[in-house]
């Protein structure tokens, strides 16, 4: 078989490989009813939503088995074109390649289950992990450039149906992680000890890093997956390889966010069936304190010290994990992690569980905010009083709102701090900071040249912009090997605690530290509102005041409130370990000045939405708020629209200085030309953003008509308002048909109120408004007949 092998790798090499095996096809099942008379796999992550496929898993085996190892090609298109579920719900093309996750297929092939790679066709940025194995047939994890996860595993026991779905979908688990101070690692002292510490470069040296992984399992663990595989029956040698099959797909998974986030691979030492134990083994398999200790003890023996890099079991009883932090390469504590689950299998255990303890075994430390204790097993939480921070080692890293939605938090386990019930599937800006100094700094493990240099990412400059004020964070990045699969993720970086100073959760706009916005998932854009456009256009407030924000995206109205901001920048390739790069802090600080907003057409009470007719001649205010002094000193703005919610935005012509396109002064009041619309919206919406800084500010919706819509066929009939502009008085008539009184009120530009009156109906109506003791400027009338109400501008000279 090894020279079979070796001269099919000679051919491949000497002549290329182009020709595939037949595609295995995939069939789209429309009902449960298809799988009738099939034995099925007990479910694990028990999705709500899915997709169910049909194939031939035999023809998919033939047709992998001919895919290059990696060793030898240069890039994914050298793999071979394999048609598999995709991401976006269909079947898409893949180049897959072979990539080894265990010493013994390293070597000489492990044949009962075996790795793969793959990148998109179309979508470069779409890459999945698989594995095919006798057992548990095809697993394959996927993600895209916006961080969404998908999943394809076997759904009935001929290895022939298969189920996918979305991470997001998962439901129904429950974790506890038990990390204390007490478990830091002697031998490997943490290198972030203060804020200061986190802003350093991630490890983006052009490495890519392979660990060896000394993964053992307890019996229950075992006889889990041998249940799930059908085998209680089988022999010893048969049981193994079930588990082992288990083993692989549970590490091809890891390895999708380690190389991505890390440049990092674990890979299974040579012997790992010898930690295999189908029945005794020594370990403690409901309690992870003793486990730790007795897997450091177990592999040592088994494997000896000098054969493995980091070591974790595998357990069943447990619910949970606890490993010893920054353990990696560290002798007597590296195999100090152990990981449980009575669900012991797919992205409910290996993401949540798994990846959060390796993570602490890499140097990392918990990221959420959160010190208070929580209900026993309160709706939302499986977690149940462990949601108190350890101050004394996760103080630098409690960065994230609440529960966290990062792999070093505890989303979904601290209810009422929640706002997601599954975290992000990767690792946070400070969490890399602490995983690559611990893991640059070992002296084990294997570290080859990628040819892969990390993006780079431009400076950005610090900012002082109003209180209580939307902002947009940018990043500019390059990367000569990946340039249309970068992906962004802007994080806020400041610590819950300062001194003995600790931020309030949910965060409110008086704290003084800590953070204030939550995390989203990483994106193919460069940049991020805070708080997010979402929030932004929905147009929720928190504070009396209209200030738009959420209980978990909240805006300081402090002057002098510092915001710190990290952005991690990955490269996705696929091929060599990702690189990431993260850019030097990017520093926002408030002042007295603020809140920055539009007042019209904005914040009118009482009158409904504002309407706009085609090409027509409006004028905009907004409250400058300090903006033109206080070291903000913002002197032009930019006036734009949209009609789609904020999706794209047109730019309206200014020209207050010929050097900035585009231009108006920041005044407070501009004169625009509505555009030509071809149909009516109730969408469009007015954005003003400082010219040379990064604030903004979005007025609600207004109905904005067509240009096909004449403005007479909205008005009241023989509407007359006259004399306007006017020094005095100005008269308002025209016929009415409701036979109501007909109400006029009158509003300053920021949308005070200034007078009101009522007018008998006889039919005919005519109203008398007086603004001879008004200051000189632009006034809204505002006049509502019955259900009519229309707005007019009122210029008093």
């Amino acid at each position: 078989m090894r020279i079979q092998r070796l001269f099919f790798w000679f051919c491949l090499l000497l002549f290329g490989y182009q020709a595939s095996a037949q595609d295995a096809g995939w069939k789209l099942l429309q009902s449960e009813r298809e799988l009738s008379g099939k034995e099925l796999f007990e479910p694990s992550d028990a999705p709500s939503e899915y997709q169910m496929y049909q194939t031939d898993y035999h023809q998919l085996v033939l047709q992998l088995e001919q895919a290059p190892d990696e060793k030898y090609i240069s890039s994914p298109e050298q793999g071979i074109r394999v048609s598999l579920p995709s991401i976006d719900g269909g079947v898409s093309s893949f180049y897959v390649f072979y990539s080894a996750i265990s010493e013994e297929e390293k070597e000489n092939g492990y044949m009962h289950t075996r790795s793969y790679k793959g990148v998109d066709v179309k979508n470069p940025g779409n890459i999945i992990h698989l594995v095919a194995g006798d057992y548990f047939g095809l697993s394959l994890m996927g993600y895209n450039m916006e961080g969404q996860m998908y999943f394809v595993k076997a759904l009935t026991k001929d290895l022939n149906t298969y189920m996918t779905y979305h991470y997001e979908d998962i439901t129904g688990r429950h974790f506890e992680c038990g990390v204390t101070s007490d478990m830091l690692s002697s031998g490997m002292d943490m290198q972030i000890q203060s804020e200061g510490d986190l802003i350093q470069p991630l490890m983006s040296d052009s490495k890519f890093r392979t660990f060896r992984l000394a993964l053992a399992c307890t019996p229950e663990y075992a006889a889990y997956h041998v249940t799930q595989a059908g085998v209680e029956d089988g022999t010893d040698a048969q049981k193994k390889q079930a588990v082992r099959n288990a083993f692989n797909n549970a590490v091809s998974m890891l390895n999708g966010v380690l190389e991505r986030d890390m440049s990092l691979r674990l890979v299974l030492v040579a012997n790992t069936n010898n930690l295999i134990y189908l029945e005794g083994g020594g370990y403690t398999d409901s309690d992870t304190q003793q486990m730790i200790g007795q897997n450091q003890t177990n592999v040592d023996n088994v494997i000896q010290n000098a054969n493995y890099d980091i070591g974790h079991v595998f357990g069943f009883e447990s619910g949970g994990g606890l490993a010893a932090l920054a353990s990696i390469c560290v002798q007597g504590q590296k195999a100090s992690g152990a990981s449980g689950t009575q669900q012991p299998e797919g992205a409910g255990f290996v993401i949540t569980i798994v990846s959060h303890e390796i993570g602490h075994q890499l140097g990392a430390t918990h990221t959420f905010s959160v010190n208070e204790e929580v209900e026993e097993e309160e709706e939302g939480s499986g977690n149940g009083g462990s949601c108190v921070g350890n101050m004394e080692t996760d103080a630098p890293t409690q960065v994230e709102v609440g529960s966290g939605v990062t792999i070093m938090a505890y989303t979904g386990l601290c209810a009422p701090f929640d706002y997601e019930l599954m975290e992000y599937p990767f690792y946070h800006y400070v969490s890399l900071a602490q995983m690559s100094s611990v893991v640059g700094a070992t002296d084990c493990g294997e570290s080859v040249n990628s040819g892969n240099p990390a993006p780079n990412i431009a400076p950005i400059l610090p900012k002082r912009i109003p209180h209580s004020t939307p902002f947009v964070l940018t990043a500019e990045a390059t990367d000569a090997n990946n340039p249309t699969t970068l992906t962004y993720s802007w994080e806020q970086i400041d610590p819950a605690l300062v001194g003995n100073n600790l931020a309030v959760q949910p965060p409110v706009a008086t704290s003084e530290t800590g953070p204030n916005f939550r995390l989203y998932n990483f994106t193919g854009r460069n940049y991020r509102s805070f708080p997010s456009e979402t929030v932004v256009m929905d147009g929720s407030t928190i504070e009396a005041a209209g200030v738009v924000g959420s209980e978990w995206e909240v805006l300081s109205n402090l002057p002098n409130r510092i915001y710190t901001f990290g952005v991690v920048v990955r490269d996705n390739n696929v091929m060599n370990g990702g690189q990431t790069k993260n850019s030097l802090p990017a520093v926002v600080e408030t002042r007295d000045a603020g809140p920055f907003v539009i007042t019209y057409p904005d914040n009118i009470p009482e009158t409904g939405q504002v309407a706009w007719y085609a090409n027509q001649p409006e004028t905009i205010t907004w409250d400058v708020a300090g903006t033109d002094a206080n070291e903000i000193n913002t002197a032009y703005v930019k006036i734009s629209y949209t009609i789609n919610n904020g999706s794209t935005w047109t730019a309206f012509e200014g020209n207050a200085n010929p050097n900035i396109p585009g231009a108006f002064a920041n005044t407070g009041s501009a004169q625009i030309m509505t555009p030509e619309l071809d149909n009516t919206t109730s969408a469009f919406r007015i954005k003003i953003e400082a010219v040379g800084n990064i604030y903004y500010t979005v007025s609600k919706r207004i109905r904005m008509y067509g240009k096909n819509v004449a403005a007479e066929e909205f008005e009241l009939a023989d509407f007359k308002l006259y004399p306007n502009p006017t020094s005095d008085r100005i008269t308002v008539s025209f016929t009415s048909e409701t036979m109501q009184d007909v109400a006029f009120k009158l509003y300053d530009y920021t949308g005070r109120e200034i007078q009101s009156q009522s007018v008998e109906n006889k039919g005919q109506v005519e109203a008398t408004v007086d603004l001879s003791q008004l200051a000189t400027g632009v006034y809204l009338l505002n006049i509502k007949d019955g259900s009519h109400t229309m707005t007019k501008q009122v210029v008093k000279k």
